[in-house]
C-alpha cells in the first residue's frame, strides 16, 4: 500500500465514518422522540409469530451494520471500477424505499410502523447523501 493509495481512500473512510455516525445519531434521535411520545415499539414482522421489541440497541446495531455494509460495497465497487458512485447512490435510494415495506407490513402500533419506516428512509437518505458527497470529492475521472 502506497501513500497514494491511503490518500485516495481517506475521503472514502472519512465520509463513511461520518455517515455511519450521523445515521446512527439521527436514527436514535427519531426513536427517542417517538418513545418519549409513548409509541409502543412491539411489532410482529410479516410472516412471523414472534413479537419484536424494537429498542435503541437494536436500532443502533442495525443502522451501523447496514450503513457499514453499504460503504463496504462502495469500497469494493471503487476497487473494481464498477458501478459508478452515482449508480450506487440511486441503487441505495431504491433499496431504502423498498425496505420500507418491512415495517409497514408488520403488525403492531401504526405509529411504531410509521416511525420505523421513517427510520429506513432517513438513514437511507443519509447514506445516499454521503455517497453523493464522496462522488463530489473524488477527482473528476473517479466518479462517473
Amino acid at each position: 500500500m502506497t501513500t497514494e493509495d491511503i490518500d485516495r481512500r481517506s475521503p472514502l473512510l472519512r465520509t463513511a465514518g461520518s455517515t455511519v455516525l450521523i445515521a446512527t445519531v439521527a436514527g436514535l434521535a427519531i426513536l427517542g422522540i417517538a418513545a418519549a411520545a409513548g409509541v409502543d415499539f412491539r411489532v410482529r414482522p410479516p410472516g412471523s409469530d414472534a413479537v419484536m421489541d424494537i429498542n435503541a440497541v437494536a436500532v443502533a446495531v442495525t443502522i451501523i451494520l447496514t450503513t457499514a455494509l453499504g460503504w463496504a460495497v462502495v469500497a469494493l465497487a471503487r476497487r473494481v471500477g464498477r458501478p459508478s458512485l452515482r449508480a450506487i447512490g440511486v441503487i441505495a435510494a431504491v433499496f431504502a424505499v423498498i425496505s420500507v415495506t418491512m415495517p409497514l407490513g408488520a403488525e403492531g402500533d401504526a405509529a411504531a410502523r410509521l416511525v420505523l419506516a421513517a427510520l429506513h428512509l432517513v438513514t437511507g437518505a443519509i447514506f445516499v447523501a454521503g455517497v453523493e458527497l464522496l462522488r463530489r470529492r473524488m477527482p473528476s475521472g473517479d466518479h462517473a
